[in-house]
């Protein structure tokens, strides 16, 4: 029964009004009933002006079996696809954000974060055209800010064994609390006091706005909802820690590793716990790099049919998971002292892209999948900083342009934008201009 596609198309409008830009194109996609309450003028427009999206939208009337997009609906798929467009060709525009700032800096493509010298933490909005600072943010304790974690909204700013939660609302982060060590146990608390004794806080992360911090041998995990609730799991193995975006890894017996998204649901992979040197996912794969006697491979799980397959290759220097699709991509070579290659891996129809970078030496790489059809690897030549980058062409597995750089951090790299730091100072390259 669809329960949505028989309301009255004023009720379907109020209920997508809490929807983004993706989530409306999925809805297009449904049925026509569904297509048409997504597609609103008001939906739209709400949207574009969110994203400063002030171009004048062209709007071609077509005949065809559906109707037409609206102006604003047409504006934006312009405008997604104008990203894309600029990716290909290099076309950008270099914002060079602050001078002073320190090493601890985090970003989602929405917020920028960072702390400089004097210890404050300074919020910059980069969802529109341009940064625009909107707050600081003053540190309770006088400990030294050890790392800063953002996803999905959630800002865990950390100091030792003190945890500083923040939710997103708007553009501004609201203080919702303290993660706090009481005596081996960490707990949820409004009002702030020094821990005392030793630190017993080893890691922390934020996977789908759930905070997970591994303390002696327990995860404790911060879900932050109407109600507060912290959930402690004891650890097999304290020193195997693994997390992505979409998972927390845990190893539960000599031959077997567990994940947990952020709803705490446990599934269960057949891993040598001992062999494994990465692992990485989106919602449907899970890809694992594991190497048995200097063998190296990768196995590749489909959560929703529990099938797994294995692919056989040299050392990767990087690999990363596609975001929506079963594919995953990496960089190595075929051979000792051969040159090093691009592979994509297309799990689901089981083939093999690839494609020589003509250098034949390098210490790491990093991947982002940019949309659907590009890829983006960074490169660096030795165990410091990133150097260069490639952008790639996947449908045609070819490169688009490689540019070379000052070392530089990588901080975050998405359709919008690409952000670095270089020697104190924030580089911002966005492709949103028109």
């Amino acid at each position: 029964m669809d329960i949505i596609g028989n309301l009255p198309i004023e009720i379907a409008h109020k209920i997508f009004e809490y929807l983004d830009a993706t989530d409306l194109c999925n809805c297009c996609c449904v049925s026509r009933k569904w297509r048409m309450y997504a597609n609103s003028n008001h939906l739209w427009k709400t949207i574009c002006i969110a994203k400063e999206i002030v171009c004048e939208p062209e709007y071609e009337h077509r005949v065809g079996a559906l109707e037409p997009m609206v102006e604003w609906g047409n504006a934006y798929l312009k405008y997604a696809k104008r990203r894309i467009i600029n990716w290909r060709n290099g076309t950008k525009k270099q914002i060079l954000l602050s001078s002073c700032c320190k090493s601890t800096i985090c970003s989602d493509g929405i917020s920028l974060i960072f702390t400089n010298v004097s210890g404050l933490v300074f919020v910059f909005d980069i969802s529109g055209m341009s940064p625009d600072y909107v707050q600081t943010i003053e540190l309770t304790s006088r400990n030294n800010l050890t790392s800063l974690h953002l996803a999905k909204g959630v800002l865990v700013i950390r100091q030792g064994d003190i945890f500083t939660i923040y939710i997103r609302q708007g553009i501004l982060f609201q203080f919702k609390g303290y993660m706090l060590r009481h005596e081996n146990r960490y707990i949820f608390a409004q009002k702030f006091y020094e821990p005392y004794g030793h630190p017993i806080a080893l890691q922390c992360c934020v996977i789908d706005g759930l905070i997970v911090i591994l303390a002696r041998h327990s995860l404790f995990t911060c879900m932050i909802k109407d109600d507060v609730e912290v959930t402690e799991i004891c650890l097999y193995n304290r020193y195997f820690f693994f997390n992505d975006y979409h998972r927390m890894y845990m190893m539960i017996s000599d031959t077997q590793i567990a994940g947990f998204n952020a709803d705490l649901y446990l599934e269960h992979f057949d891993l040598p716990a001992e062999s494994l040197i990465g692992i990485k996912s989106n919602k449907d794969l899970v890809v694992a790099l594991i190497c048995v006697e200097h063998q190296y491979s990768f196995l590749a799980w489909d959560t929703k049919t529990g099938k797994k397959k294995s692919y056989n290759t040299r050392r990767p220097y990087g690999f990363k998971v596609h975001g929506r699709e079963n594919k995953f991509a990496y960089v190595s070579q075929e051979k000792a002292n051969s040159v090093i290659k691009v592979y994509l891996q297309d799990v689901k129809n089981n083939t093999l892209q690839k494609l020589d970078l003509n250098i034949k030496s390098i210490a790491q790489a990093k991947l982002y999948f940019i949309g659907r059809e590009h890829l983006y690897v960074a490169i660096r030549l030795d165990w410091e900083m990133y150097c260069g980058y490639y952008v790639i062409d996947l449908k045609s597995m070819h490169v688009l342009y490689k540019e070379s750089s000052k070392p530089s951090t990588i901080i975050h790299i998405d359709t919008n934008h690409a952000i670095y730091s270089k020697e104190g100072t924030i580089l911002i390259d966005t492709f949103r201009e028109w």
